[in-house]
């Protein structure tokens, strides 16, 4: 979502839910992430009161890409990941996409370096 210089952010996600999806989570904190640069937007992070309303938010997410607005349909609802569990995340996509296209891929550095000698 595009940051305004009249809104707070926890209003511009709070206005884009009541707009365009079941649910009215109240965030308890909003804030951008990374750097600042011309052109390009920065992700929001949302902390929202408890885990059930981080539930039904992810579950009515994918109602976003039917909205009107192009704004809107552009914004991904994501589970805020530790390194740990981003890493997880990423070798379990790798290892779902090889099945999709059925190849074989290795998801440890030693059997990449195994695999290449």
């Amino acid at each position: 979502l595009p940051p305004s210089d009249d809104l707070l952010d926890a209003d511009i996600f709070a206005a884009m839910c009541e707009k365009h999806l079941p649910i009215k989570p109240l965030p308890v904190r909003t804030r951008r992430l990374g750097r600042k640069v011309d052109g390009k937007l920065q992700p929001l992070l949302v902390t929202l009161h408890n885990e059930q309303s981080v539930n039904e938010l992810l579950l009515c997410s994918a109602q976003l890409r039917n909205a009107v607005d192009d704004t809107v349909k552009q914004v991904y609802i994501n589970r805020d990941l530790t390194p740990a569990e981003a890493l997880a995340a990423y070798q379990q996509r790798q290892l779902r996409r090889a099945k999709q296209r059925n190849v074989r891929i290795s998801t440890t550095p030693a059997a990449d370096a195994a695999a290449g000698s």
